[in-house]
């Protein structure tokens, strides 16, 4: 697979769909991949095994314009908190996680505001993020979900029940 993708110098998307249960190996592989495409733009993962793709991984991308993690396992919400920040994450125009947890609303904060050229972003999981009870006092004092350049949002939290309100829809 890496020998195939060393003459790739102008390959721009990249998707990678790995079967339920399925392993990609070695662990470096996919990290050593990414090295030699030097033109990619736009990567697309789903159900990658955490020994594969993970926050360190995450950390590590190549500067994108777009990138959607789904079913991704290894990622954390503190791992997608520190990706916002990071001088690579800036060129990204669209983020779409699929049910890869994204469990607390500052690192949904952190990533509509520190990601200035994001224009797209989806969230589709089973649980809403939350806010931890320690930093509660922080979301009365600033608009806490706002991104100046979003113009697509997709909000997706699949477990619903009819006719009520869960912590997604508030």
């Amino acid at each position: 697979f890496l020998e195939h993708h060393r003459g790739w110098s102008q390959l721009q998307t990249l998707t990678i769909h790995c079967l339920p249960g399925s392993s990609l190996a070695p662990g470096t592989l996919l990290e050593r991949t990414l090295t030699c495409l030097p033109s990619l733009k736009h990567l697309h993962l789903s159900n990658l095994p955490a020994n594969t793709f993970n926050d360190s991984n995450l950390l590590s991308l190549p500067k994108l314009e777009s990138l959607t993690l789904s079913h991704i396992a290894g990622i954390t919400s503190t791992g997608l908190s520190s990706f916002a920040t990071k001088a690579n994450s800036q060129s990204l125009r669209a983020l779409h996680l699929r049910h890869t947890p994204l469990t607390s609303l500052p690192t949904l904060a952190r990533l509509l505001s520190h990601l200035p050229k994001l224009k797209s972003f989806s969230l589709v999981q089973d649980f809403s993020p939350l806010m931890p009870e320690e930093d509660s006092f922080s979301l009365w004092m600033m608009p806490y979900l706002a991104s100046p350049n979003l113009t697509s949002l997709h909000w997706d939290i699949t477990s619903h029940v009819p006719g009520s309100l869960n912590d997604g829809d508030d």
